[in-house]
C-alpha cells in the first residue's frame, strides 16, 4: 500500500474540482467541513477553473462542498 504525500493529495483534490465544474456542480472549498469561502453566491453559479486556482493558492482546502438545490438539480437524502 503506497502512501500519498501532501503533494499527491493536493493535485488529486485539485482534480476533482476540476472534474465537478466540468460536470456543471457547484462547489466549494472546505477545511475539516468548514466552508473556506461564502457559500451563498455558488447557490446560482459554478465556479470556474481560475477561482478553484485562487482558493488553492489562498486557503489549501482540503475537501470539496457539492451545493445541492435547485440551481445544482441535485438533492441529499439522509
Amino acid at each position: 500500500m503506497s502512501q500519498f504525500n501532501y503533494l499527491d493529495q493536493h493535485f488529486i483534490l485539485r482534480e476533482n474540482f476540476n472534474t465537478r465544474i466540468r460536470m456543471r456542480m457547484s462547489v466549494i472549498p472546505v477545511i475539516e467541513e468548514e466552508p473556506c469561502v461564502p457559500w451563498q453566491q455558488y447557490q446560482k453559479i459554478v465556479p470556474t477553473q481560475e477561482i478553484v486556482a485562487e482558493w488553492f493558492e489562498k486557503y489549501s482546502p482540503t475537501g470539496i462542498a457539492v451545493l445541492t438545490g435547485r440551481f445544482s438539480n441535485r438533492i441529499v437524502l439522509d
